[in-house]
């Protein structure tokens, strides 16, 4: 629709014309802007990593991103192989853990993050601990807690749960626990 009226603009000609497509321009400019932040934060939101490499690889490349940002270090250990999860659970997981690092780095006040991703069976376990204050236990049952909210919808529309427990000054542990959906490749 730009371009049609870029064109049209262009007929008229003249002072007005000019400066009217010089708006046209402007217009544009924020458009090509707001495809690439949509793009980004699609990517962000399921990065093609999860489809091309899958859930271990994505999470990686999420916690190297993060520890850039936020200067606070994050490693992961894998315990076991891991599991072919469907879509569905490779996406909740990877954004649970996704708000799993936004917390640490806007509440916890830690300098690290530990990260284990383990199966046993049928079960996919996720736990992340941070070094930080600790949550305290009204901190995770306040209702106006949308992450922590968010975060246990998440773990039960794939069919799974997640637990908080906090040390005051001795950090916090989240484990997520789901069962798996086996996938075929």
């Amino acid at each position: 629709d730009l371009s049609w009226l870029r064109k049209r603009v262009r007929e008229m000609g003249g002072r007005v014309a000019d400066g009217i497509e010089g708006r046209i321009q402007q217009m544009n400019g924020m458009l090509d802007d707001s495809i690439y932040t949509v793009r980004k934060i699609a990517g962000q939101l399921r990065p093609a990593l999860l489809d091309q490499l899958g859930l271990m690889a994505a999470m990686e490349w999420q916690a190297k991103e993060w520890e850039a940002r936020t200067g606070i270090t994050c490693r992961i250990q894998k315990q076991s192989e891991e599991p072919h999860v469907s879509n569905e659970q490779a996406t909740q997981l990877f954004r649970i853990f996704q708000e799993l690092l936004t917390n640490v780095a806007r509440h916890a006040h830690a300098t690290s993050v530990e990260v284990i991703l383990s199966h046993a069976g049928d079960e996919l376990y996720l736990e992340v601990s941070d070094n930080g204050q600790g949550i305290h236990e009204e901190e995770i049952h306040r209702p106006m807690s949308l992450g922590i909210v968010g975060m246990e919808e998440r773990a039960a529309r794939i069919g799974g749960s997640i637990h908080f427990t906090g040390q005051p000054g001795g950090g916090t542990t989240v484990r997520v626990t789901f069962p798996i959906e086996q996938v075929e490749l």
